[in-house]
């Protein structure tokens, strides 16, 4: 019986033991990884640079001393585009926190946000941007955000591109910046190219006055490039706010205004707010405005972020004016969209390669010497020419004479292989053996300004493959263009003056395109002298002289005003020498317009490939330098530009432009009026 009985438990505890569940011990990440756009994920867009908050926790009992890397991706495909990363040490238990300037290509994009340690990778995130058809975002900085509720499904119309008579509606994405828990300070971009996808920052006063000098210079050369900034004062003493006054200059509440004056901006309690408009600035029914580069700074009256006026019609009507001010094409603008993305390239798509951007194809044809030596192929076809008739005719013709057919077998051999000799010996003399680089820079800023939203195109021939590194001025930030990198994405490392790249490789006989964006001191200003509403004359302040300066009007035609030193004063002629394409209407970039030719002379370019560069750059802007309703000064600037290379490449051809667009009407803002039935896009 005892025995059985120990049977019968030996085969119940063997059951309980395959019958029962196995023990799980959860085994937590060492490091907890968040990545997500600086001013939230719905604000984060894939229309140029932008700024990405890597965050990592460390759960661990030690140290981890490693690397904080964002890799740029394309949605569909394998690659990525570009490496980001920083040194990222975390302490045992600690947050830390890096923020990134990434550039998002418009053909789809995602991010992946990975902390390595000792080559592992511990922790890994993919954030994968939103898209908007056409909206810029309207970004808050208030403590609470309770505009943001009042801001929800905003919407404004876009003119349709190349038709400014038709019109869609597109909605506005709302961001929000936060703030530091522990200081209260807010967590704001320190480039001002990641305000690219940003129409207008709405800040309360107290909360802006916080933000550093790095991130105030930031969002104050956004502004310059075309950024709007509406200013909420939750007092009068933020008014005396110095940083402030630096933007508006003296504003005052109005005590002498008794009467209130209705407005489709004001709710109806603020009435009888005003504010008293110092030198410069513009009075609008809602406070004051002034001119900051191509933006314009606004600053309110009341406080729109009150649990009242948050959510009032006047309010949501202010911001969308603003926006919509800013998306006009009638407004003064950059033509190069300060950190947006202009050119296309070959990108991948779920169905397919996608050729994007023809616009910018014959610009960079321009600057890579692998599509522009014609000498060269000229020399190819003659000696192709004369191969095939000494290789044929003339061979035999010596063979024939010798009597010797089996001659033949000698003979052709030895002249395919001088031929193919001859043919090699052309093409490394034509590519040549030096390293080189082709640059434009395009310069753009407003009349009686001295910094200058600036692009740079740069085009590195490489006769060896070559791992190099490109360092950006100052305040710059660099990447290369898509579709005209190299196999191996380069590592883009910030260390806090400016943008570098890292492992940016090529091959033999390849041309890899940099791009640099950057808000430039000029040295000086350019100013105009009307009679009327005409321009009469240019006068320059700048430390160099404009070459080779014209005036284009809003339709195209162009008038030549010739070289300005510095200090002088020079007449705009009255006759149009020719006229470019209209604004909107591209010209063909294959050299047919001859209008092309003579703005190129008009600028002192003489040279077959100065003239193609031209040709480009002019087909990348749109046909015309001018923008209606004002005309636009256009000229070259001397001097060579910053060599992010560091002398590894020699010069081959630079060639920098500026545009100067003078100032218009300044009409005070308007309450748009109500919108269509159309449905947003």
């Amino acid at each position: 019986m005892v025995r059985g009985g120990w049977a019968i438990g030996l085969a119940l505890a063997m059951w309980g033991a395959v019958a029962a569940p196995p023990r799980v011990v959860a085994q937590a990440q060492p490091v907890d990884v968040t990545l997500q756009g600086i001013f939230g994920n719905d604000a984060f867009l894939q229309d140029g640079h932008d700024a990405v908050v890597f965050e990592a926790h460390n759960r661990t009992s030690r140290t981890l001393r490693g690397r904080a890397v964002v890799a740029v991706e394309p949605a569909f495909g394998e690659g990525a585009r570009m490496r980001h990363e920083v040194p990222l040490d975390l302490p045992p238990g600690a947050r830390r926190r890096a923020v990134f300037t990434v550039f998002a290509g418009s053909g789809g994009t995602r991010l992946t946000g990975t902390f390595e340690h000792e080559g592992r990778r511990y922790a890994s995130r993919v954030l994968s941007l939103a898209y908007a058809a056409g909206g810029r975002s309207v970004v808050l900085l208030a403590d609470p955000p309770r505009l943001r509720s009042g801001l929800l499904d905003l919407q404004i119309e876009l003119p349709l591109p190349g038709m400014p008579s038709s019109a869609r509606v597109v909605p506005v994405p709302i961001g929000v910046a936060t703030l530091d828990p522990r200081t209260g300070d807010p967590l704001l971009p320190e480039r001002s190219v990641a305000y690219a996808t940003v129409a207008a920052l709405v800040a309360e006063a107290p909360v802006l006055a916080r933000a550093s000098a790095t991130q105030r210079s930031a969002f104050e050369d956004w502004l310059r490039s075309g950024g709007r900034l509406l200013v909420i004062p939750r007092t009068e003493g933020d008014l005396r706010d110095p940083a402030l006054r630096g933007l508006i200059g003296d504003v005052a509440r109005d005590a002498s205004s008794a009467l209130p004056v209705a407005s489709r901006l004001v709710p109806p309690a603020e009435a009888g707010v005003r504010l008293r408009c110092g030198a410069g600035a513009r009075a609008e029914a809602f406070g004051c405005s002034r001119a900051l580069g191509f933006g314009r700074v606004y600053v309110a009256a009341y406080d729109a972020n009150t649990a009242s006026n948050a959510t009032s019609p006047e309010v949501r009507a202010l911001v969308q004016a603003i926006v919509a001010e800013a998306s006009a094409s009638t407004a003064p603008a950059p033509l190069l969209r300060h950190g947006g993305q202009e050119e296309r390239a070959t990108e991948p798509s779920f169905f397919a390669s996608i050729e994007r951007g023809v616009h910018f194809r014959a610009l960079r044809a321009a600057l890579d010497p692998n599509e522009n030596y014609r000498v060269g192929l000229v020399v190819a076809a003659l000696l192709l020419a004369l191969y095939v008739v000494v290789v044929g005719p003339l061979n035999f013709a010596f063979v024939a004479r010798r009597g010797r057919p089996t001659l033949a077998l000698v003979t052709t051999p030895a002249l395919a292989a001088i031929g193919l000799a001859l043919m090699l010996a052309v093409g490394l003399v034509g590519k040549g053996v030096r390293m080189r680089y082709r640059r434009v820079e395009f310069a753009e800023a407003m009349e009686d300004e001295r910094r200058a939203t600036t692009r740079r195109y740069t085009a590195y021939f490489l006769t060896r493959p070559a791992a190099f590194g490109l360092a950006a001025a100052p305040g710059s930030a660099i990447t290369m263009v898509p579709g005209a990198g190299g196999d191996v994405p380069p590592v883009a490392f910030d260390d806090g003056a400016g943008g570098r790249l890292r492992e940016v490789r090529g091959r033999l006989w390849q041309t890899l395109v940099a791009r640099e964006d950057s808000v430039a001191d000029l040295g000086g200003a350019v100013s105009f002298e009307r009679v009327g509403t005409r321009l009469a004359f240019v006068r320059n302040g700048l430390p160099g002289t404009l070459r080779g300066a014209v005036v284009v009007d809003p339709f195209g035609a162009f008038y030549a005003v010739g070289d300005v030193p510095p200090g002088g004063r020079v007449p705009v002629p009255t006759v149009a020498r020719a006229t470019l394409a209209a604004p909107g209407s591209v010209a063909p970039a294959d050299g047919s317009d001859p209008a092309v030719a003579a703005l190129a002379r008009s600028l002192g370019l003489a040279a077959e490939d100065d003239l193609d560069l031209l040709r480009g750059l002019l087909f990348f802007l749109g046909g015309s330098p001018a923008a209606p309703p004002v005309p636009t000064l256009l000229a070259r600037l001397e001097g060579p530009g910053h060599d992010a290379a560091a002398g590894r490449f020699a010069r081959d051809e630079e060639h920098r432009f500026v545009r100067i667009v003078p100032r218009g009407p300044d009409v005070p803002l308007a309450a748009l009026p109500p919108p269509s039935t159309q449905e947003a896009e």
